[in-house]
């Protein structure tokens, strides 16, 4: 049914044979539906004999040739053309076969040629001629505004549908961005009650096993008093009954006994009785080791760091310790550490005269001083200061010595000079040597570094 060879073949042989052209516009794929139009039976017996049929697609060259010629505005599309090159009828889309039957065959009879009648001369037989009469121009014109026309409908059709489809489309797309919308809301609130009926049934089962627990624990205690109460009972009935604590005979003794050693590595025994106090003991020993004691000492219990000091000499023996026997060991202090000197009332005395002998002296170092500052003995401000000290030691209780004896070499203390003077009230031991021989001419050829300019 379908010619085989090129356009101008096709229409060249439709004029030869006054056949109606067929040209049908496919797509590279055809439709399920244009296939079984076209495979009509009655279609294709029409076709084969009254039409030369033209199957092109819209996509290859002579499809292009053939839209330059005649706009193509659907696909698939039939167009049928007549002789004259004008087409007759363009079917859009895929019709109905009845429909386009009716539309092949008005297109065979607008295509034949009109006869026309011819005047009969005398009595001859009379005869028809047909001709083919040329359109006139204004036809040419009304059948291409036609067929615009035509053509611009169809175009504002498409269009439309267009339209249609896109409001369709976007109607379809909201309704389902709608859906998936409620959908998610749906879907999270039952997760979200699915999550609260989950917790529910965590915190009833944490509930149970709390209280199961808390039931086994109780039974458990209530077991173990059970127990325990009949090991209790048991181990009474068991038991038997206590016997009188034996009281301890406390230690008698009569008399306290003490060993002393002393620094040179003897040692001495004394025994004195039970109410002796610790200053009793230290006058013993003061009278029967007189050559082996220090002028100052203290007691203290051999291998020990306890010491006995004047507080204690009141105490008892057995108050201290010290009883039934103990080590102490003797050992020198400073004079200036309190220590017992045989009697109180005589420290009183001596304490008292110490302190006035440091009030009568205090007048005697001022007058001694401002007379040093006006005649410039500095020896006898350094007597006036060397006694007052001593006095202020005496009456502080230090006899060393050391504090009390004066300087043995004024010989030297005359040749020194002090680094500050005495009217700055200086008490400075540093001293400078110097001769008091040498002159300012002397003097002045040293430099500052310590060297001699001669």
């Amino acid at each position: 049914m379908w010619f085989d060879g090129s356009i101008t073949a096709a229409i060249n042989g439709a004029k030869v044979k006054s056949k109606v052209i067929l040209i049908l516009v496919t797509e590279d794929e055809e439709s399920s539906e244009l296939t079984s139009l076209w495979q009509d039976q009655g279609l294709q017996a029409l076709c084969t004999q009254e039409c030369v049929c033209l199957k092109l697609t819209a996509s290859s060259d002579p499809g292009k040739q053939f839209s330059q010629i005649y706009p193509v505005i659907l696909v698939p599309s039939t167009f049928l053309i007549g002789n004259d090159g004008k087409p007759i009828h363009v079917l859009p889309g895929v019709i109905e076969v009845q429909d386009l039957t009716e539309k092949i065959q008005d297109a065979i009879t607008k295509n034949k040629p009109v006869p026309s009648s011819s005047p009969q001369v005398g009595n001859s037989d009379t005869g028809s001629s047909s001709s083919t009469t040329p359109q006139s121009p204004e036809g040419k014109q009304r059948k291409q505004e036609e067929y615009l026309e035509k053509m611009n409908q169809l175009r504002l059709k498409k269009l439309q549908e267009e339209q249609e489809k896109e409001k369709k489309a976007e109607l379809e797309r909201r309704k389902l961005g709608r859906n998936m919308a409620s959908f998610a809301d749906e879907q999270r609130n039952r997760q979200m009650l699915e999550s609260i009926a989950e917790r529910k049934r965590d915190k009833v089962l944490e509930k149970k096993a709390r209280e199961d627990v808390l039931r086994k624990i109780k039974e458990d205690r209530a077991n173990m008093k059970k127990k325990y109460d009949a090991q209790a009972a048991t181990s009474a009935a068991e038991k038997p009954l206590p016997t009188q604590p034996s009281t301890r005979t406390k230690q008698v003794f009569n008399n306290i006994c003490l060993q002393y050693r002393f620094m040179n590595g003897t040692s001495m025994v004394r025994t004195y009785e039970l109410d002796a106090t610790l200053g009793d003991a230290v006058t013993d020993l003061r009278q029967e080791a007189a050559s082996k004691l220090p002028a100052n000492f203290q007691l203290s219990i051999a291998f020990s760091k306890i010491v006995f000091t004047e507080n204690d000499y009141g105490k008892t023996l057995s108050d201290l310790d010290l009883a039934p026997r103990c080590s102490l060991q003797v050992k020198p202090v400073k004079a200036a550490v309190s220590t017992f000197t045989g009697g109180s009332h005589s420290n009183v005395l001596q304490f008292g005269l110490d302190i006035c002998l440091l009030v009568l002296a205090l007048p005697v170092k001022f007058i001694r001083v401002v007379f040093g500052l006006l005649f410039g003995s500095n020896n006898t401000a350094a007597t006036s200061n060397t006694e007052t000290a001593r006095l202020e030691n005496s009456a502080m209780g230090d006899t060393s010595p050391s504090t009390s004896q004066p300087s043995n070499s004024p010989s030297v203390s005359a040749g020194l000079r002090r680094r500050y003077p005495e009217e700055r009230g200086g008490k400075s031991n540093v001293h400078r040597l110097h001769d008091d021989k040498g002159s300012d001419d002397d003097n002045a050829t040293w430099n500052g570094n310590s060297t001699q300019q001669m």
